[in-house]
């Protein structure tokens, strides 16, 4: 792909437009049908990746209800049993009070009887006693099976809790990772205020003094005729004006591009977006040494034009690759701007002003600009900048 984008642009400069037009089609064609294999592998891995969720939230569901089932028939085959105990031990008690009436009435007949009542007596009460124990088995028992269901639901409720917890957790990662979005917006606005301002104060600036300085010479250049001894203030005002407008310029590029290399300043950037979001930023120089000697004015616009492009992503691309690449070739340079975000469609969306200021900025420079970009497939920026012009 970028063989074929060399070739389309050496091309062009030869004229050879027809040239020009094959390998642009070849490029594109290259870069259609990787993209499209890219979409297609991802929409298939998602594709199975949903397919096998569903099925083992299917299956979770499943293994529930049976266990809901089975736990409710326990519980009604306890309650059955607990009723026809307490059923039996009504009746033995009834049957006890009958006995203890008989005995009492076979007391007074005879002693004989009353031993043999004693007797039976006590053999009803071990009997008894047998059964208060089958009882007291049997309470126990229907008692633990509802302890040991109540256990299991304790642990299921356990579970659910786990995996509400994991869920907080990372509905709390990815706010924490839109604040930081947020932040690294903000910082960037704060440094557009911050240019706003300074560049008001200039205005001001070139209002007061500079054109104050030019309403007076163009005074005294009315009134040269009749005073020809004022040439010399005329001349002095000019120089005055001259180094006015000298220390204006210099005091337009900002201290952090007078005092560092342009590929250091670019890097450091680029790590600060890093940090604050999601976002790769993958950057190729050539050649850095020649790139760093660039007349400062026009560094300040290069990273003007990376900082507008790097803060569109950011606010609306979506995106989490970037792919940039400035050369220094033959005295032109060639900046490559990609991201792998949303897009948008060219044919349909006006420019913002963010875009405008750019192409404002490349034509101030005699450059061109080529914006390529569809829906779902990302962004592609080309900019070239011949040094021979300005």
């Amino acid at each position: 792909m970028n063989s074929y984008l060399m070739l389309e642009k050496l091309a062009a400069r030869k004229e050879d437009y027809s040239t020009a037009y094959t390998y642009s089609k070849r490029y594109s064609r290259i870069k259609d049908s990787i993209d499209n294999l890219q979409t297609k592998e991802e929409i298939n891995r998602l594709e199975v990746k949903f397919e096998t969720l569903e099925k083992e939230k299917t299956i979770k569901l499943l293994k529930i209800e049976n266990l809901n089932k089975s736990l409710n028939i326990k519980n009604k085959d306890a309650a059955i049993e607990k009723y026809e105990l307490q059923k039996a031990i009504i009746a033995k008690q009834n049957e006890n009070e009958v006995l203890q009436l008989q005995n009492r009435a076979e007391k007074r007949k005879s002693e004989i009887a009353i031993l043999k009542e004693k007797e039976q007596l006590k053999a009803l009460e071990l009997d008894r006693e047998k059964t208060i124990k089958y009882i007291v088995l049997g309470a126990f028992f229907i008692l633990l099976v509802p302890t040991i269901g109540l256990l299991v639901i304790y642990y299921q409720k356990l579970q659910a809790q786990s995996l509400l917890n994991l869920k907080e957790k990372e509905v709390n990662a990815q706010r924490v990772n839109s604040l930081k979005k947020d932040q690294e917006i903000k910082i960037i606005k704060a440094s557009i205020r911050g240019q706003d301002l300074e560049r008001k104060k200039i205005a001001q600036e070139m209002h007061d003094s500079i054109g104050g300085n030019l309403a007076a010479i163009k005074l005294q250049f009315s009134q040269l005729s009749n005073h020809p001894d004022k040439a010399q203030l005329i001349y002095s005002q000019l120089d005055d004006t001259y180094e006015q407008v000298r220390n204006l310029s210099h005091n337009l590029l900002p201290k952090k591009i007078r005092e560092n290399d342009f590929v250091s300043l670019i890097t450091e950037y680029i790590k600060t977006v890093q940090e604050a979001s999601n976002i790769k930023i993958n950057i190729h120089f050539y050649d850095e040494e020649k790139i760093n000697t660039l007349n400062k004015i026009l560094q300040n616009e290069l990273f003007s034009i990376f900082q507008e492009l790097t803060t569109n992503t950011l606010k609306y691309a979506d995106a989490d690759t970037i792919d940039i690449q400035l050369d220094l070739l033959n005295s032109c340079i060639f900046f490559m701007y990609e991201d792998n975000g949303k897009g948008f469609d060219v044919s349909v969306t006006t420019l913002g002003i963010g875009l405008t200021n750019i192409k404002n900025r490349v034509n101030d420079y005699d450059g061109t600009l080529h914006i390529d970009s569809k829906i779902n497939r990302g962004t592609s920026i080309n900019i070239e900048i011949p040094l021979e012009q300005k």
